[in-house]
Parts: structure tokens; C-alpha cells; sequence
């Protein structure tokens, strides 16, 4: 996040007069005031360096099953409310052999397939090809 806040997030959060002093603003507060902002951003006012915070479709999760890839990819399976998988997502973008998405516990064929049965939960495709839950 700290890359975001050299592209100029720090400004716009500050145009939109956001107080960050007092007693119930704490770095998770921060953060997730930071998160929304990016996620709620429109095109041409997001920083250009910001990933993708919308959960990923199934297709775009199961088109990675059994195939070879140059990276690994996790997918945190959370709840809608959740910020878990945001907080990851920007906390691993800045590696190259790791790609983050999310996915939320409303896809129940998405987890009924991958045998998620509690959130968070982490399932990683190795770039080999093979893929497990991680327990968390």
C-alpha cells in the first residue's frame, strides 16, 4: 500500500477531508478507509498502479484447474464485509511470481468445487499445476 501512497493517494484522501487524528482512527481503520477509496475509485481517478479489489468470477478461479503457469495464484475465499483479501491483494503486489485474488463465501458452486467449507480460507494453484487449501 505504501507504493499507493506515492501515486498520489495520500492527496486524494486528504481532498476528501478525512480526518486520520483521534481516538477511534487506527491503522486498520486507515486501511480500510484506504481500501474503500481504491475500490470505490472510477477509472480515471484511480492510481494507476492499483489491482483489481472486486471479487474474481468462477470462471476466471477454475480456468486455472490443472493448468501450468509462470506464478502462483491464492484465492481467499472471505465474506462479502470482509477486508482480508483486499489487505492481501495489496500487501503481495508488488511480487512478480504471486497473483492474489478474492473470492466471497456467497459462491457456494465456487467453494462446493474447491471444497472450501469455512472463510477466510486460502486455496493455492502452484505454478505445476497442482492446488490445495492452505489452513489458515
Amino acid at each position: 500500500m505504501i507504493m499507493l501512497m506515492k501515486n498520489g493517494l495520500w492527496n486524494s484522501l486528504k481532498s476528501l477531508n478525512i480526518c486520520f487524528a483521534g481516538p477511534n482512527k487506527e491503522l486498520q481503520t486507515f486501511r480500510h478507509i484506504m481500501i474503500d477509496f481504491l475500490q470505490n475509485s472510477t477509472y480515471p481517478n484511480k492510481p494507476p498502479a492499483c489491482p483489481v479489489l472486486e471479487p474474481a468470477s468462477s470462471f476466471s478461479i477454475l480456468s486455472n484447474l490443472g493448468k501450468h503457469q509462470k506464478h502462483y495464484t491464492a484465492v481467499i475465499f472471505e465474506t462479502t464485509s470482509s477486508y482480508v483479501g483486499r489487505e492481501v491483494i495489496l500487501d503481495l503486489m508488488q511480487y512478480e511470481n504471486i497473483v492474489v485474488k478474492r473470492a466471497v463465501n456467497t459462491d457456494e458452486k465456487l467453494m462446493g468445487k474447491l471444497n472450501i467449507t469455512s472463510v477466510p480460507s486460502c486455496y493455492l494453484f502452484h505454478p505445476n499445476g497442482s492446488r490445495g487449501l492452505i489452513h489458515l
